[in-house]
């Protein structure tokens, strides 16, 4: 490997470092669905280690994110008094440039939470499914759901939302998998915890609307909040790369990042083109043999991969502008701020 592919890869493990304690976005998602927020990444990761709802909330958030990606919420309806703080931090962080999350989640969960707390009293959700039976909790879930979504965002909700999504996600809890997710990922054991997510072996196990990315993003995001795989740049532990692929998202900008660098790319080059990697809609064999080929490089170099991940994310979206930019020209920004020291 060439002294400067190292110093890119090794630049990429530590540029999360930056974001890596905001919360703000996960906090926006509970604060306007009428829940508790939280102060701390440290007070979060503290609550989700053994806090049941809050995973199962954790859960919709990145899977209804995905599912109804088509309305983002518009920051000027923020209440003047009320301003959520996810606005504040990114207004403060980012100027004008404004990431907002999507509105199907927050009536996911503002629904969940109206029904708990004014319908059925509940204190908790395993207090809720002792209540009720699932069938009719998903379909008043949805019902909920629907009208405040278009009550407060002024928007239809998707109809790819049917109530067997909910109803699934109501088994998954009651049939304890939220506990066994979080051991799963505890133990480092991702390849078992991506086949529960996303039913790969048992289809009635797993979460619909839960594909190979939003499960990898689950695992990683999780790993972060309750082990060291957060903390940690190095890799202290001899592990398998192909069990550590299954906490390795590949996005957009994590594929045009990784495959910038030579020392990955040229894994690739007897099956793809690099115009390939331009096109959002790869194959997802493709992203998973990429995810597989990043653990590769980063255990051969006794790096985190998890954080190469993570800080490739970040990277494309606070350095490259433009997302046409070719291979060529990413590796120029990267040689620059990592070789060049342009930091």
């Amino acid at each position: 490997m060439s002294s400067k592919d190292e110093r890119i890869i090794k630049g990429l493990v530590g540029y999360g470092d930056i974001d890596f304690d905001d919360i703000s976005w996960m906090n926006c998602n509970l604060y306007k669905a009428g829940m508790k927020d939280f102060e701390s990444r440290k007070e979060y990761d503290e609550a989700i280690k053994k806090d049941d709802d809050l995973l199962f909330k954790f859960l919709i958030i990145y899977s209804f994110e995905r599912i109804g990606f088509d309305s983002r919420i518009n920051c000027n309806n923020c209440d003047k008094q009320q301003k959520c703080k996810l606005h504040k931090r990114y207004e403060e962080k980012n100027k004008n440039k404004k990431v907002l999350p999507r509105s199907h989640p927050i009536a996911v969960l503002k629904a969940l939470n109206e029904i708990m707390r004014k319908e059925y009293k509940a204190e908790s959700i395993k207090e809720l499914l002792e209540l009720e039976k699932i069938e009719e909790l998903a379909k008043n879930w949805l019902n909920k759901a629907k009208y405040i979504h278009k009550n407060d965002f002024n928007n239809d909700f998707s109809p790819r939302f049917k109530s067997k999504h909910l109803q699934c996600f109501l088994i998954f809890y009651k049939n304890g998998r939220i506990k066994e997710l979080r051991k799963m990922v505890r133990e480092n054991k991702f390849k078992d915890a991506y086949e529960l997510l996303t039913g790969e072996n048992n289809k009635s196990a797993g979460l619909i609307g839960v594909g190979p990315k939003v499960a990898k993003f689950v695992i990683r995001d999780l790993a972060f909040s309750i082990t060291d795989w957060g903390k940690e740049k190095k890799l202290e532990q001899s592990l398998n790369p192909k069990i550590l692929s299954y906490a390795l998202p590949v996005d957009r900008w994590v594929r045009r990042i990784s495959v910038s660098i030579p020392e990955i790319f040229e894994k690739f080059r007897s099956k793809l083109k690099p115009w390939d990697f331009i096109n959002d809609n790869i194959n997802n064999a493709v992203n998973e043999r990429l995810s597989e080929i990043i653990a590769e490089v980063c255990c051969r170099m006794k790096l985190n991969p998890l954080r190469f991940d993570f800080g490739a994310y970040i990277f494309g979206t606070k350095e490259i502008e433009k997302q046409g930019i070719s291979v060529d020209d990413i590796y120029k920004k990267l040689y620059k701020k990592f070789v060049k020291g342009d930091i």
